[in-house]
């Protein structure tokens, strides 16, 4: 699981200019599609707000739970194999964002990127309506 390069972005605009009828919405959903298939193989372990925050702590040195730093370091191990990865919600991203302490905030949102590779859950709104790949239209 790759982050984009400048080079990648530099080529993603030179193909929107080079391709004006592809809506946003087309392209969101092909690009959707080949995320999920590229992550098919992945086990996807959903953390709650306590979890990040365990986490976090452990990942900062700061935790006497011996637990979570075992648990720190198996999610760690997994993640680097690529047999797993945390995607994150947007209620956790929104709690993020509430975290007043600038350094607590920074090491939690770089744990997230590390273990979520930037992947999120759909947003509750966008589940299994028309347009997502999972909808069916049962009429």
């Amino acid at each position: 699981m790759q982050k984009p390069s400048a080079p990648d972005i530099a080529d993603s605009f030179d193909f929107h200019r080079q391709h004006p009828e592809i809506s946003i919405d087309q392209y969101v959903k092909v690009n959707a599609l080949e995320l999920a298939d590229s992550i098919q193989h992945v086990e996807k372990i959903y953390l709650d707000k306590r979890f990040w925050v365990l986490l976090r702590d452990a990942h900062m040195g700061r935790s006497k739970i011996q637990a979570a730093t075992e648990l720190l370091r198996e999610i760690r191990s997994a993640v680097v194999g690529e047999k797993i990865l945390c995607p994150i919600s947007e209620s956790v991203f929104l709690e993020l964002l509430k975290q007043q302490d600038l350094e607590t905030r920074q090491a939690t949102a770089q744990l997230i990127d590390e273990f979520s590779h930037g992947i999120t859950l759909v947003p509750y709104e966008q589940r299994d309506g028309p347009g997502h790949p999972n909808f069916r239209d049962t009429q």
